[in-house]
């Protein structure tokens, strides 16, 4: 495990400030292979391609799980409290509806990168709607290839 300063994946649109994201190479506790250390390295240099490609697919991703959530999340409050106005603050806060495409900006942050084998990556995020399973996206040839709960960016 290594920690890797990186720009623009400080929060999801956010400001490009330099941040300090923890790097593992999979699997664990096994030397690290050039062909990792390569990918790591394409990785930065096409960070800003990579990270314009993940955040239009988290946006996919987002609109899709919208509704599933919402419904949750007014459930569970509901058995608690029945306060409309309350309800919706906090649908705002953790939920909020997309129509500009910038609404989930600082409500992600990337905590960890996965380094696998074969030009494999794997990002985990936490997030305000699902603080619990978080977001994984999996890249493969710098691609996104899959968009999920965290434990997507296991591979």
């Amino acid at each position: 495990m290594s920690g890797l300063k990186l720009r623009h994946f400080s929060k999801l649109g956010g400001s490009l400030e330099v941040v300090e994201t923890t790097v593992e190479y999979m699997p664990r506790n096994k030397a690290v292979k050039p062909q990792q250390r390569k990918t790591l390295v394409e990785f930065q240099k096409r960070e800003k391609e990579i990270f314009d490609k993940t955040k239009e697919s988290i946006y996919k991703f987002y609109h899709q799980i919208y509704p599933v959530y919402k419904e949750a999340i007014t459930n569970g409050y509901r058995i608690y409290n029945n306060d409309i106005e309350s309800l919706n603050k906090m649908l705002n806060e953790l939920l909020p509806k997309v129509k500009k495409g910038d609404e989930l900006d600082g409500k992600i942050a990337l905590m960890l990168i996965y380094v696998y084998d074969s030009d494999v990556i794997g990002l985990e995020f936490i997030c305000s709607w699902d603080e619990e399973h978080g977001l994984g996206v999996l890249l493969q040839n710098f691609e996104v290839k899959e968009v999920g709960l965290g434990e997507v960016a296991y591979y």
